[in-house]
């Protein structure tokens, strides 16, 4: 079971009757033209490549495709001085096996649907009744399913009457204000009236001569060397290299690596370096065979098998967090082993604390009695032990939906004797947001004829999770329509009223009583993507609103104009842009700016014009940048005849453009010694490979090696020019 992502919805078009929880309300509603599937198919064929609409934007004004992109942004809200004071004195008093509930402040919250009473279990055998209440009842109204029902209902349906000969390609229009308030109050659900649309009027920048932008792909490039202080960790597979650097003299100090079984396979998740140690999280698939009585084999297995039982594996997963220290005779050694239930839905550190959440499904075990605790409570282990999480810290929403768990362990890193602590959400499907300070875990609720969506808060401090409290807002929550930012919760949702159907908008924070409902924006019909953009939150469908969500508590409808950002992906540097780009079999590096008259080219120089090849063509975010001392690296490789060669190029630039400032080369056969990406840390300049690190001094137009450490070994016998 996936969790929910912040992308954009996409909603292919699909044939069939709309079945389920919103047949009624959707099965009536015409289709139009451009939700048929051809239009769909075509909309999301021509909207693929990011890069034809960037360079559509560039060169004519006429262009105006829309592009809704959508920023996570998870910021630490802060602790109490309260929560702070009573985590710390319950830290002190738990050891290295020690499993606690820290808060349980219950009480009510403030939303649509106040939901009282979720609460942490007396012992097993509410837990057990509760499990197999919901564990028999009907899975047809589960958060996912309702979502399911609702993304199939819509792809035959539109909230509104459309034009059959609207083209599906064409950009959503936008509506305007028009003296419409939006609605802040908890307890108003009506839409937002009546509110007209017309044609985007957004320009586009005018096309300048000379300035060309670069084919980006949308997506980062991982990045696989981690340095704090004087250590370098590289992420190399599913192992860690941990390098010193003294001066940028490096010295190889040994790997973490996991220690996979006879039936297991480890993947690296994620690498979080506190203090001395090292907190490695991988995710672990079990493949053990299990016996499979004769009478269940067929003839041939029997045959071929002889006498002997057959065999079979299910694959179980779980979560495996690893504390690494360093050993005084050097090298590394597993200080903590501590495993969980389920799959990794995030990982977060904060303050010398790890936290891990996963998501448990239980659809595959028989429930038997209340002594069997392996048939529904999660387990975890702590350096070989097994233990099932008290009954105490695992939480029963008061309206469950499903028998998924959600499991949320923090490991102590740094403290001694290295505690972990466990705790569950019951019926949460999987469904997580999570930040550094907190998370919230969501699932579906009918009651009284009302859908809603449940959202249980849990707040991280000190290692452990506190409970702070339920709410519940009106309606299914959208696929991609519930998002953080900054402390306050976004949840968009599709729901049914007297004046048909409506999206809404609600915000939730943090207050004296747990999850309140601070504000919420309503727009008639359903939308078919959701955005979130530095306050803006974007509702389109066949109309399209939007509203500035910049107070929280003050929302404001606006006008809808989101444009595609043509700068999108490139580096910012002093009053412009650095973009690295290709033509005509040549890479150039570009310093742009942006004018009233669109495009401006500031400076440019060509960096190889061999036919070159670089990862930061498609990644500009690899280009390395130091306004300060006015500096822009470049790495690229090229065949220069006999091998390849893999260049890392340093300018200077000043008022004049660019000017080179020294260069790290090496020629290979391995694509694995392709320079891609270098870091600034201590004075030093780290030029970085999959294959070798490089420690560099940068003078005032040079750049000299101060040593090198190969990650693999190189199969290259000839030469290296620094």
């Amino acid at each position: 079971m996936s969790r929910m992502d912040n992308d954009s919805l996409r909603i292919p078009g699909r044939t069939g009757a709309a079945e389920g929880i919103y047949a009624d309300m959707l099965s009536s509603l015409p289709v139009p033209e451009r939700l048929s599937p051809e239009n769909i198919a075509r909309m999301l064929e021509e909207n693929s490549s990011y890069a034809k609409r960037r360079a559509s934007l560039a060169k004519s004004a006429d262009s105006r495709e829309e592009s809704v992109s959508e920023k996570k942004k998870g910021r630490r809200a802060g602790l109490s001085v309260a929560y702070r004071a009573v985590c710390a004195v319950a830290a002190c008093a738990v050891l290295s096996l020690g499993v606690v509930r820290y808060m349980d402040m219950g009480g009510a919250a403030l939303a649509d649907n106040p939901v009282r009473g979720s609460s942490y279990a007396d012992n097993y055998d509410e837990l057990h009744k509760t499990f197999r209440k919901y564990y028999v009842d009907d899975s047809s109204k589960t958060l996912d399913a309702v979502m399911a029902e609702i993304e199939h209902s819509y792809n035959q349906t539109d909230s509104s009457t459309v034009s059959d000969s609207q083209s599906a390609n064409e950009e959503p229009p936008r509506s305007e204000q028009n003296g419409v308030s939006p609605s802040v109050q908890p307890d108003a659900d009506s839409p937002a009236g009546d509110i007209s649309s017309q044609q985007d009027e957004g320009s586009a920048a005018d096309e300048s001569a000379g300035v060309r932008l670069p084919q980006l792909s949308g997506e980062e490039s991982a990045d696989n060397v981690i340095i704090q202080g004087t250590r370098l960790y590289v992420i190399n597979g599913s192992s860690v290299k941990v390098i010193e650097s003294v001066g940028g003299t490096m010295s190889y100090i040994g790997e973490c690596a996991p220690q996979d079984g006879i039936y297991e396979k480890r993947t690296l998740e994620r690498v979080f370096p506190i203090g001395d140690r090292l907190c490695v999280i991988y995710s672990v698939v079990s493949e053990e065979p299990v016996s499979v009585p004769a009478a269940e084999q067929s003839m041939v297995d029997i045959l071929m098998g002889g006498l002997y039982p057959g065999q079979e594996a299910e694959p179980a997963y779980s979560v495996e967090i690893v504390v690494y220290e360093q050993q005084l005779s050097g090298g590394f050694v597993a200080s903590l082993v501590t495993s969980q239930s389920g799959t990794l839905i995030d990982a977060r550190e904060s303050g010398g604390y790890v936290y891990v959440v996963t998501d448990y499904d239980y659809d595959h075990s028989p429930i038997i009695g209340v002594e069997d605790l392996d048939s529904y409570v999660p387990s975890y282990t702590i350096n070989g032990y097994k233990s099932y999480i008290l009954p105490e810290n695992i939480l029963i929403p008061q309206r469950v939906s499903t028998t998924d768990y959600t499991v949320i362990s923090g490991v102590a890193v740094l403290e001694q004797g290295t505690p972990v602590f466990v705790q569950a959400v019951l019926g949460s499907e999987g469904k997580v947001v999570m930040t550094d300070s907190s998370v919230y875990v969501f699932g579906y609720s009918e009651a009284d004829g009302l859908s809603s969506t449940v959202c249980e808060c849990i707040d991280l401090g000190f290692g452990a999770a506190g409970f702070v409290g339920s709410a519940s807002v009106s309606g299914v929550a959208l696929p991609g329509g519930i998002f953080e930012d900054n402390g306050t919760l976004f949840i968009v949702t599709l729901e049914s009223q007297e004046t048909g159907l409506v999206t809404s908008v609600n915000a939730l924070r943090k207050g004296a009583l747990g999850m309140e409902l601070v504000s919420k924006v309503s727009f008639p019909g359903a939308a078919s993507y959701v955005s979130y953009d530095n306050g803006i939150v974007d509702i389109s469908g066949s109309e399209s609103y939007s509203a500035d969500f910049s107070d929280p508590y003050s929302p404001t409808v606006t006008d809808y104009a989101h444009a595609v950002d043509i700068t999108s992906g490139l580096l910012s540097y002093g009053d412009g842009y650095i973009t690295l780009t290709e033509e005509d079999g040549a890479i150039y590096l570009q310093k742009i700016s942006i004018s009233e008259n669109g495009l401006v080219l500031d400076f440019e120089t060509v960096v190889n014009d061999s036919s070159p090849f670089s990862k930061a063509l498609s990644d500009n975010s690899l280009i390395y940048t130091d306004e300060q001392n006015g500096l822009v690296g470049v790495p690229y490789g090229f065949f220069d005849g006999h091998d390849y060669c893999y260049r890392y190029q340093l300018y200077r630039l000043d008022g004049n453009g660019f000017s080179p400032a020294g260069s790290v080369e090496t020629h290979e056969v391995d694509d694995d010694f392709e320079i891609f990406r270098a870091k600034l840390s201590g004075g030093i300049l780290y030029v970085i490979s999959d294959g070798r690190i490089y420690a560099c001094a940068v003078g005032e137009d040079s750049m000299s090696v101060i040593s090198s450490v190969d990650l693999i070994q190189s199969s290259y016998s000839g030469h290296s020019n620094w």
